[in-house]
């Protein structure tokens, strides 16, 4: 099988594992990582912070945004700009979101501040799939994989059942230092 084709298989069968995650057990998943990456030494003395607005089924970043809102953190968002393109913006609160973007998801004006990668301290970010090293396998743009180059850290968080024993890689596929599931914390 060749490496667009099992990427294709994984996605279609992470996303029926998924579906099969009931609420309950997500919200303790979520609720168990946001508490874990909020008590790292890293999370605390990060200043500037990239987060996502999640995709329905995707690993809500609520709770880690409100935190850090919460704490006096620089919350930064992407807005996709173009084929595998991201810009980041300060995002102060949930009200500077706005339905339609790319793939439905909520992403930041236009007019709100830019932020540059090299400003980011600490990133969270969505795929897929995982692998418990990092290696991810998301939804096939490439968003992330252009942006991890440029972060300095960046980390992972998933659903148990998004970890594989592995996932296909080819050389622009990106890894993050560290994947967050409720297992990884319990």
């Amino acid at each position: 099988m060749n490496v667009a084709a099992e990427k294709a298989r994984l996605r279609a069968e992470t996303l029926r594992r998924l579906g099969e995650l009931r609420p309950a057990q997500r919200a303790l998943e979520e609720e168990l990582v946001t508490a874990a990456i909020q008590d790292s030494a890293e999370w605390r003395a990060a200043g500037t912070v990239l987060l996502y607005r999640n995709l329905p089924g995707e690993f809500s970043t609520v709770g880690l945004a409100n935190g850090a809102w919460r704490t006096g953190k620089r919350v930064a968002m992407p807005r996709v700009t173009g084929p595998g393109l991201l810009v980041l913006h300060e995002v102060r609160a949930w009200t500077d979101l706005r339905p339609g973007g790319a793939f439905g998801i909520h992403e930041p004006l236009a007019t709100l501040p830019t932020v540059e990668p090299a400003v980011i301290d600490l990133a969270i970010v969505p795929a897929l799939a995982w692998t418990r090293d990092g290696a991810r396998l998301g939804r096939g743009g490439g968003f992330y994989d252009r942006l991890l180059p440029d972060l300095r850290l960046a980390w992972g968080v998933g659903f148990d059942v998004q970890v594989m024993a592995s996932v296909p890689l080819e050389a622009h596929d990106a890894i993050v230092q560290r994947l967050w599931t409720a297992a990884s914390v319990s």
